[in-house]
């Protein structure tokens, strides 16, 4: 996404010839995205992080149920786990 921005804000810098154009186009998109980029970097903090976003977006996705029971295992979280295996086994 950041090189498609780029390529637009060089594109528009070109046809209009000026380079203060450039940098002042590029310069909020690269701090936007960098930003945005860790925001979702939390989500990957942990295998438990990653199943529940995931669950919360595909609550019938019966592997990521599997998935999220097991991370919850290594988690010691053993009532969450069972809820989340017994949730795979009906999906």
């Amino acid at each position: 996404m950041l090189g498609i921005a780029v390529i637009f804000c060089s594109v528009i810098a070109r046809n209009y010839g000026d380079m203060y154009l450039l940098r002042v186009c590029i310069i909020p998109v690269v701090i936007i995205l960098s930003v945005l980029t860790m925001h979702q970097n939390t989500f990957w903090r942990s295998e438990v992080a990653l199943f529940e976003r995931m669950d919360k977006y595909e609550p019938n996705f019966g592997r990521g149920q599997l998935l999220l029971a097991k991370a919850y295992y290594f988690a010691k979280r053993y009532d969450l786990a069972n809820a989340h295996f017994a949730a795979h086994m009906q999906s």
